[in-house]
C-alpha cells in the first residue's frame, strides 16, 4: 500500500520499485460503500444518512489530519508512530485528489471500464447492467428537495420583485415631483423677474444688472448710460380686465418719449 508499506521499506533503508496498475491500464476503485437494494428500499433515509455521515467524516479527517492522528493513538490505541500516521495522512491526499474530485463520487463510466477489463480477462460476463447500481438519494426525497428549494426560491423572487415594482413606483413618483418642482420655481422665477404683463424684466431683473454693468465701467474705465422711458397712464393699461395689449382687443395704446 502506497500509504504504508512505503513508509517502513523508507524507514529500513530498502530501496523499492512501484508497479502501479494505473500506468497499465487498470484503474479500479479501492474502498466502496455497499449495501443491498432491499436496505435502500425500505430504508431511504437511513441509508441517505449513512453514505452522508460517512462523507462528512471523511472531509473532516482530511481538513484536521493532526486531530485524526490524536484520536487513532489515544482512543483506538493504533500501534504506529505519529510519524508514521502523518506518512499516511499526506500519502492519502494524492489518492484521493478531494480538491478535484467529490468524495464519494462514482463514474458510471469507470466502473463500465472495470467491468469489460474483467470480461477481456475472460472472468466476466457480457451481459451485466449499471442500472440502479450506483447508489442515488431516494427520488421522492429529492423531489421533496427540490420542491422546497422551488418554493424557497419562488418566495424570494416574489420578494425580490415587490421591492422592485415600489422602488420603480416611488423613483416615478419621485421624478414627477422633481418635475412639478422645476416648473414651479421656474413659475417662481418668472413672477420676481419679469413682468406679468408685458414679460419686460422687472426691477428684480434690472438692479443685479446695472450694479454688473457700473462695476465694469469703473474697472475699465469706461462710461455708461442709462436710457429710462415712461410710458405715459400705464398704471391704467396694467390694471384693464383684458390684461392684452394688441389689435385683437380694441386698445389703442400712445407711447410718449420724452
Amino acid at each position: 500500500m502506497m500509504d504504508n508499506e512505503t513508509f517502513i521499506l523508507k524507514r529500513r533503508g530498502i530501496d523499492y520499485s512501484v508497479l502501479n496498475p494505473a500506468d497499465y491500464g487498470i484503474d479500479f476503485y479501492s474502498d466502496i460503500l455497499f449495501t443491498s437494494e432491499q436496505e435502500v428500499k425500505e430504508h431511504p433515509l437511513r441509508v441517505q444518512a449513512m453514505l452522508r455521515a460517512s462523507l462528512k467524516g471523511w472531509r473532516y479527517a482530511l481538513d484536521h489530519p493532526g486531530e485524526m492522528i490524536d484520536l487513532l493513538q489515544t482512543k483506538y490505541k493504533v500501534p504506529k508512530s505519529r510519524e508514521h500516521l502523518q506518512y499516511e495522512a499526506e500519502a492519502m491526499q494524492p489518492l484521493i485528489e478531494p480538491d478535484l474530485i467529490e468524495i464519494g463520487h462514482m463514474n458510471r463510466e469507470r466502473w463500465e471500464r472495470m467491468a469489460q477489463a474483467f470480461i477481456d480477462l475472460g472472468i466476466g460476463s457480457e451481459n451485466f447492467s449499471l442500472d440502479d447500481f450506483i447508489y442515488q438519494p431516494h427520488p421522492t426525497l429529492q423531489i421533496k428537495k427540490l420542491q422546497k428549494i422551488l418554493i424557497f426560491f419562488v418566495i424570494v423572487s416574489g420578494a425580490a420583485l415587490l421591492v422592485a415594482v415600489c422602488m420603480l413606483c416611488g423613483w416615478a413618483r419621485l421624478k414627477h415631483e422633481v418635475a412639478l418642482r422645476r416648473i414651479a420655481e421656474a413659475q417662481v422665477k418668472q413672477l420676481a423677474y419679469y413682468d406679468p404683463l408685458t414679460a419686460i424684466p422687472n426691477r428684480n431683473s434690472f438692479m443685479p444688472y446695472a450694479n454688473k454693468q457700473i462695476h465694469s465701467a469703473l474697472r475699465n474705465r469706461q462710461k455708461l448710460a442709462f436710457c429710462f422711458i415712461d410710458l405715459n397712464r400705464f398704471k391704467e393699461l396694467n390694471n384693464h380686465p383684458l390684461k392684452r395689449v394688441g389689435s385683437n382687443n380694441g386698445l389703442k395704446v400712445r407711447i410718449r418719449v420724452d
